[in-house]
């Protein structure tokens, strides 16, 4: 659909790395994004174009024009699955309760169900371990919080603490932490997105990254400090658990405003390019969830050699991006600083009032926050979820390991068809996917056994591709080229509330280590609920999208 622009100044739109105008003698001088002249000079050669005009760029114009971006953004994505994969088990391992820390238990961590107390009694008999059974009222055994033998490290009892023999407890303790480190991230994150986006947007994309890519590596030596027992007390965690802040919304808003600044607004390319992307991202947590495997498999009792190395990771990464990545932002656009943008709730408004003027930007922002906060919600609970119903911690990755994976082959597919299935049919089938997904992780999965969750793995990765790749190329296509990266970061400002808000939920109130049956599906049962939501919003603003399709002005 062709798109109607309010004014002359919108009405033109910016490509990169095309040929330019004959008139433009100058320009016509300047390298192509992609050549080592390019990347030497970081400028970038921009005219205007018509969309009606513009092909499909063939995979290897993609790659040739990209190339830079998409690495980034894989290796940026390293950080994303950090804090899925290795987060969880590292707040496992520090988790101390009874002889080590004097404390006793709450009797809601006894073990009082009569098949867990023998299937315990039985393995620590094989293991020639003693334990304690104390009777009831009734005369039934049961075993006491604090009374639980040791299992060795590996074994499916074992408690995934070396300093806590109660796995629930444990459990329970790191979900608390994921509780209270979370908010205080994502309070960070709404914090500097108004700010990076206005700075992204008047003095480029790089500068930008640069900061980012430093606060993922100070986390990793924060965690590493604690790990090694520089100071006690969970101070560096929170710190370390703060400054990965970058790893999603904010460093999705500066590459979605990449993306936008080498295709101009060419919604066909930008949603292949999206989900290029997003499946290169997925390629890169394959590779973070083979070193966690490795990780977890070790049974590690101190994670500072993990940490250490991923510190390690993104010095690598900044050297990568001050080296190998050409600023992408047009010098017409470049502007001073002005203190104003450093006022994160001014910057909010600003952004927010872009938002505000288009009803279906607003819809489209409603969809992302449910969307968001029923997602992470249910991933900070899914490690613990699938140790609960009998996947060990290294197994427990697989799932999202193949998953992730069969994200390739989905792209495969799809990436070719999205001009022809368009951004909105590619959205509904993704929220449709993502009801699926939600009742094959929890019901179906404790109903059918442990094959069930690798099927919901390959189903969310497909979720993921139609959904979020098609959310960014919307919101691209309906903000003029010079505020990109504010409205970018205006959705995943939203988004972050809506983490704030699903990790809370989902962490204190849903998540119970001590269910049983169908009630541990609880999480991927209220997700599933509010996918169903997201797809009936998406239908009416794709409704609202076909009475007005407008570029909504710039200030």
């Amino acid at each position: 659909m062709t798109l109607l622009h309010e004014n002359a100044e919108t009405s033109q739109n910016l490509v990169i790395g095309m040929p330019p105008p004959p008139e433009s003698a100058e320009s016509s001088q300047k390298p192509a994004i992609g050549s080592v002249s390019a990347m030497k000079e970081a400028t970038v050669s921009v005219q205007p174009a018509d969309v009606a005009g513009i092909e499909l760029l063939s995979a290897s114009q993609m790659a040739r024009r990209l190339w830079f971006v998409f690495t980034l953004s894989g290796l940026c994505n390293v950080f994303n699955m950090l804090e899925v994969n290795i987060y969880l088990p590292y707040l496992y391992s520090r988790v101390q309760c009874c002889e080590h820390d004097g404390v006793l238990l709450e009797s809601k961590y006894d073990i009082v169900k009569q098949d867990s107390v023998a299937d315990m009694q039985k393995a620590a008999i094989s293991l020639g371990k003693t334990m304690n059974l104390t009777r009831d009222g009734a005369g039934l055994f049961y075993l006491p919080a604090c009374s639980l033998p040791h299992f060795p490290a590996g074994h499916e009892l074992w408690s995934m603490s070396s300093k806590c023999q109660n796995k629930a407890f444990v459990q329970d303790t790191a979900q608390q932490m994921v509780s209270i480190s979370q908010p205080v991230q994502k309070g960070l994150a709404i914090l500097v997105l108004p700010v990076a986006g206005a700075l992204a947007d008047v003095k480029g994309r790089v500068p930008v990254m640069a900061a980012f890519i430093s606060c993922l590596m100070l986390a990793c030596m924060c965690f590493a400090a604690d790990a090694c027992g520089f100071m006690s007390g969970n101070a560096l965690v929170y710190m370390g658990g703060a400054m990965l802040f970058p790893s999603w919304d904010p460093k999705d808003a500066i590459v979605n405003g990449v993306v936008a600044d080498v295709l101009g607004n060419d919604e066909n390319n930008k949603s292949r390019a999206f989900s290029s992307s997003l499946t290169i991202n997925n390629i890169g947590s394959v590779v973070c969830s083979a070193i966690s495997y490795v990780c977890i498999r070790l049974h590690l009792t101190s994670y500072f050699l993990p940490w250490f190395a991923f510190s390690g990771l993104a010095l690598s990464i900044l050297t990568f991006l001050f080296f190998c990545v050409p600023e992408t932002l047009p010098e017409h656009f470049k502007q001073p600083i002005q203190l104003s943008m450093f006022n994160p709730f001014q910057a909010h408004l600003h952004s927010l009032s872009l938002l505000g003027r288009d009803r279906v930007l607003v819809l489209l922002a409603v969809i992302s926050f449910i969307f968001t906060g029923s997602f992470v919600g249910f991933i900070v609970t899914l490690f613990s979820y699938l140790c609960m119903i009998g996947f060990s911690m290294e197994e427990a990755l697989l799932p999202g390991t193949v998953g992730n994976a069969a994200t390739a082959l989905f792209a495969l597919i799809l990436v070719p068809q999205l001009p022809r299935l368009g951004v909105w049919r590619a959205n509904l089938l993704g929220h449709s996917c993502w009801i699926m997904a939600y009742m094959l992780w929890g019901p179906i999965s404790i109903a059918c056994g442990k094959a069930f969750p690798y099927i919901a793995g390959c189903v969310q990765s497909l979720a993921f591709l139609l959904t979020v790749p098609s959310l960014q190329t919307m919101v691209s296509q309906r903000v003029s080229a010079s505020d990109q990266a504010k409205c970018q970061g205006a959705i995943g400002a939203v988004n972050v509330l809506g983490v704030f808000v699903g990790i809370a939920f989902y962490s204190s109130i849903l998540f119970d280590a001590t269910a049983q049956g169908f009630e541990r599906s609880r999480p991927a049962l209220v997700s599933g609920a509010l996918s169903a939501v997201c797809l009936a919003l998406t239908a009416v603003a794709r409704k609202w999208d076909s009475i007005d399709h407008t570029v909504i002005p710039t200030w």
